[in-house]
C-alpha cells in the first residue's frame, strides 16, 4: 500500500502536468485557429497564466516533499542532511513567492488591459516605425516608433522600418491590436 504522502505528492505533480497540457492546448489553438490580434492577446495571456501556475504547482510539489522530509519524517535522516533539506526548502519557498508575486502583477495588468479594451480606451495614430526588435522569438515584436515602444504579440503584418502605419493600440500598455499600411 502506498504511503499517503506519496499519493499527495503525485496528485500535486499530476495537476502540474495537467496545467502544462492546458497551456500547450491553448498554444496550439492560438497557432491554428486565432486570426485576430486581440484574440492572440487573450490566448497568450491564458497560456502564460497556465504556464506560471504549472511552475507554482511544481514548486509546491517540491515544497511538500521537503516538508515531509524535514518536519514529518526527519528521524530517519541525520541532522546534517535534514538541515540541508531545510535550506533547499527555504530557497524553493523564495522561488515560489517570487512566482506568486509576478503572477499577481501579470494578472492585474492584463485584466486592466481587458477592461481598457472593453471601455474603448484605445489609441489610433499614424506613426513612423523607427526600429523593429525581433529578439530571439519569431512571433512577437517590440516596435519602436517616434512616440515610443509598442508591443506586438503576434507578427502577422509585413511592416518595414521607416514606413508610416496606422496603429490601433491599448493606451496604457501599448499592446498593438492592429496595424494598417497608409502609403
Amino acid at each position: 500500500m502506498f504511503n499517503r504522502h506519496l499519493i499527495v505528492a503525485f496528485i500535486i505533480l499530476g495537476f502540474s502536468f495537467l496545467l502544462l497540457l492546458v497551456a500547450g492546448g491553448v498554444m496550439l489553438y492560438e497557432k491554428l485557429a486565432v486570426t485576430d490580434t486581440y484574440q492572440v492577446f487573450i490566448t497568450g495571456w491564458v497560456m502564460t497564466l497556465f504556464l506560471i501556475l504549472a511552475g507554482i504547482t511544481l514548486c509546491l510539489f517540491f515544497l511538500y516533499q521537503i516538508i515531509v522530509i524535514t518536519f514529518i519524517n526527519p528521524s530517519k535522516l541525520k541532522k546534517k542532511i535534514v538541515f540541508r533539506w531545510r535550506i533547499v526548502g527555504v530557497a524553493v519557498l523564495f522561488v515560489t513567492l517570487f512566482l506568486i508575486n509576478r503572477t499577481s502583477s501579470f494578472v492585474f495588468s492584463n485584466v486592466q488591459d481587458m477592461k481598457d479594451y472593453e471601455n474603448g480606451d484605445l489609441g489610433v495614430e499614424n506613426l513612423r516605425i523607427v526600429d523593429i526588435y525581433k529578439g530571439n522569438q519569431t512571433i512577437s515584436r517590440i516596435i519602436e516608433t517616434e512616440k515610443g515602444d509598442f508591443y506586438m504579440p503576434w507578427y502577422v503584418h509585413q511592416i518595414e522600418e521607416g514606413n508610416m502605419y496606422r496603429f490601433t493600440y491599448l493606451k496604457r500598455s501599448k499592446h498593438i491590436l492592429n496595424i494598417e499600411d497608409i502609403h
